[in-house]
């Protein structure tokens, strides 16, 4: 039971990583059409 929730909480941790990178890209997008 204790490794679902470790898996779990992997999966969250995975979601948000990919989060945070996909809005970093969008600023770095953003970033490069203003300059």
């Amino acid at each position: 039971m204790e490794l679902v929730k470790v898996a779990l909480r992997l999966d969250k941790l995975k979601f948000l990583l990919l989060d945070n990178h996909f809005t970093f890209e969008e600023v770095q997008r953003k970033r490069n059409w203003k300059g």
